[in-house]
């Protein structure tokens, strides 16, 4: 069967179309980094890298900050972060989570002097405990009630009152 409408000769302008086509596919492959077969890049580098869920939205998080810093996030269905883990620029380390209203309510922390925390808190940020062990290695607990006020501590805190003139009173 015969098409008056197609010759026999492919145009050169379709023939040049196809090659530039293949060749930008594979220039766009190798940009990225990709291999056939489905096997990944070995490195890739960038200052964040973000994990969406299949409707486009932000998952998680791994990000590299201009003080030094880096984190990595994950965050819930919402929007809300849930779950932070980050290295300070000094190299102390620190992980928070947080509750449905991305409220902080547990850190684990560390600080560059080498003392470390366990901080847990009521969902106004005020009642809670909190565990201390300063560089010193004497550690510390105290507990406060629904509206922030000591309840318990070990050992007592010394707590020097001041009058007006911010001398102690006697």
């Amino acid at each position: 069967m015969r098409y008056p409408h197609v010759s026999g000769r492919v145009p050169l302008v379709n023939v040049a179309l196809l090659v530039a086509v293949l060749l930008a596919g594979e220039m766009a492959l190798r940009c990225v980094g990709a291999q056939p077969g489905g096997a990944g890049p070995k490195v890739v580098t960038a200052q964040e890298f973000r994990l969406v869920d299949s409707e486009g939205k932000t998952r998680a998080s791994l990000a590299a900050q201009a003080d030094g810093s880096t984190g990595i996030a994950l965050i819930d269905k919402d929007g809300k972060r849930r779950a932070v883990l980050r290295l300070r620029a000094d190299g102390s380390p620190s992980l928070s989570l947080h509750d449905a209203d991305g409220k902080n309510r547990a850190t684990l922390d560390t600080q560059a002097d080498n003392s470390v925390g366990l901080i847990l808190t009521n969902r106004d940020g005020k009642g809670g405990a909190a565990m201390v062990i300063p560089p010193n290695g004497e550690a510390a607990a105290i507990l406060k009630d629904k509206e922030g006020n000591v309840v318990w501590a070990e050992p007592t805190p010394h707590l020097e009152i001041k009058d007006d003139d911010q001398k102690p009173e006697k």
